[in-house]
């Protein structure tokens, strides 16, 4: 016969039991309960994995070995006693960790991040592993995406004290990172213009095609051209790339007409000749139809001509010599601004003086006093002499032409006039 005596096994974490006490060995092999006076007590070897709770009670503190003994004394009737002391092994083990809220959100490719860990009931120490996927690389607690894909890491968590190891999974989402686009602009143009789309500034080297969303342009590649005034807006559309998703921007820009501005009267017959005194040169035409423009005039050489007033299309003649003119003409709502240099050629005449081959179609030379002036090999059409001052001394003789002198005439005047010339 003998005595059995058990506890146990049991795990960190369970609650505290009751300690069935020793019993006998039968010969038939059962068991009977040991009649000790006063009871069992018990004690434990190992205080740091369980401990003795009210008497009979176990209380478990951490995982570990422990000897539990059960110490009692059975009295007989005839004075005898037997003192029992009996030992038996508690063994506590180690309790699965339990791990929750294990989760990595979304991330672009290209971004190292630190893991975070799972909430866990024990302290050991986190390792981490990617199960799934190969856009992440890991290093320690740390993590690089490198390319879009889905994604599985598993967190293990070594044994501590009371905990042996555990594992968990998440799975997250890698995409490409969204383009920043920014510095998309096109400039006003002009109608019938081709030019060169100038691309959008993008932290992504992905390339870029162009598309037009709304008004009347046409696009080859990144040429555009522009047919008609309105407004257009092309959108720049950036492709993918190795770490950046596609991307889109938009610019709207202005088309308006070219403006022209061309002189009246052709350039060979400009006012070359004007007499001393004042001169008018609002001789411009413009296919500007909006009607709001503003011009403005200047003069190259004061000396010869100058503009006491840029708004007014006259200038005061202060001396020979060549002089451009420069008409300004500003934007309006469909026409562009413009700006047209125009030469003329300043002679002042007077009396007592010789001119030869000069072009003075056109000039008017009414009131000047021509008296011995000597006109030689000159070109007179449609000039105007009315009310000039001539004597016997003056020679018209010898211009290339002095036909249509009836716009201008010659009035009382003697002097060298070409064969068959009739005095009005």
């Amino acid at each position: 016969m003998g005595n059995t005596f058990s506890v146990g096994p049991k795990t960190y974490g369970d609650p505290s039991f009751f300690i069935n006490p020793p019993r006998r060995v039968t010969m038939d092999g059962g068991t009977q309960t040991i009649n000790v006076s006063y009871g069992w007590s018990y004690t434990s070897s190992n205080t740091n994995v369980a401990t003795i709770l009210n008497g009979n009670y176990i209380s478990i503190v951490g995982a570990g070995t422990t000897t539990i003994n059960a110490t009692g004394t059975e009295w007989f009737g005839d004075g005898n006693n037997q003192v029992y002391n009996i030992d038996t092994t508690l063994i506590v083990n180690k309790k699965n960790p339990t791990l929750s809220n294990f989760t990595i959100g979304t991330k672009n490719t290209g971004v190292t991040f630190t893991i975070p860990p799972p909430n866990s009931d024990s302290n050991g120490t986190f390792s981490y592993t990617v199960v799934f996927g190969d856009a992440v690389t890991i290093s320690g607690t740390s993590a690089t995406t490198t390319r879009a894909d889905n994604v599985t890491i598993r967190a293990i968590q070594a044994e501590s004290t009371n905990y042996g190891s555990g594992s968990i999974d998440t799975t997250f989402t890698v995409i490409n990172n969204t383009p920043t686009l920014s510095n998309f602009t096109i400039g006003t143009k002009n109608t019938g213009a081709t030019f060169t789309i100038p691309p959008p500034n993008s932290n992504s080297n992905g390339t870029f095609s162009y598309s037009v969303v709304s008004g009347n342009a046409t696009i080859s590649g990144t040429s555009a051209t522009v047919t008609t005034i309105g407004n257009v807006t092309i959108r720049a559309t950036q492709a993918e790339s190795t770490n950046y998703g596609s991307g889109s921007i938009d610019t709207t820009f202005t088309v308006i007409n070219t403006s022209s501005l061309t002189s009246t009267k052709s350039a060979a017959i400009v006012n070359k000749l004007i007499v001393n005194g004042s001169i008018g040169f609002d001789f411009f035409s413009t296919n500007n139809t909006d009607g709001s423009y503003v011009r403005s005039y200047s003069s190259s050489n004061s000396n010869v001509l100058s503009i006491p007033n840029s708004s007014i299309a006259s200038g005061t003649i202060v001396g020979s010599g060549s002089v451009t003119i420069t008409v300004n003409q500003t934007a309006t709502s469909n026409f562009n601004s413009i700006s047209v240099p125009n030469i003329i050629t300043i002679v002042i005449i007077g009396n007592n003086s010789t001119y030869s081959s000069l072009d003075m179609t056109n000039v008017d030379l009414s009131g000047s006093n021509l008296s011995s002036t000597i006109f030689s090999n000159c070109n007179m059409t449609n000039a105007n002499l009315f009310g000039t001052t001539v004597n016997s001394n003056t020679d018209l003789h010898n211009v290339t032409t002095l036909q249509s002198l009836r716009s201008g005439r010659i009035n009382g005047v003697t002097a060298l006039l070409p064969i068959g010339y009739n005095m009005i």
